[in-house]
């Protein structure tokens, strides 16, 4: 309770959260995520709500890039798809260059900063409209 009471608060202060790096190993491979994310000074709104939550989206920076093997990936994927290929499933993103398959690891940097997304330095506006559902 205590912390729900704080959170506008802390959030108005221009938290910074910085994961570097976080690895995993896995049978698949390593996995590695290295993440850092803040949030404009001032900008937790007086009221909580839809559009709320997409102003506090909108002032959140995300800095960071993401390794994944592709194995680990596939597997996943088996399980909802067993007749279909990751790779067919990640073409688009490879095609605008918003993810990179090399040696069996997937790999993208990220960068949203208020609202504009790009993935390996190329906007990615669409694929984050496209996620939020807009």
């Amino acid at each position: 309770r205590v912390l729900t009471n704080q959170l506008p608060q802390l959030l108005s202060q221009g938290p910074r959260l910085r994961l570097a790096p976080f690895t995993a190993e896995s049978e698949f491979g390593a996995s590695r995520v290295d993440l850092a994310l803040s949030l404009a000074p001032n900008a937790m709104p007086a009221e909580m709500g839809p559009l709320a939550i997409l102003a506090l989206i909108g002032s959140l920076s995300i800095e960071g890039s993401l390794q994944l093997p592709l194995a680990m990936l596939e597997a996943q994927y088996q399980q909802t798809d067993p007749t279909g290929s990751i790779e067919q499933e990640l073409a688009l993103l490879v095609a605008e260059g918003w993810v990179t398959i090399e040696d069996e690891i997937l790999s993208t940097t990220i960068n949203y900063d208020r609202g504009r997304l790009e993935l390996n330095g190329q906007p990615a506006d669409a694929l984050l409209n496209l996620l939020l559902g807009f």
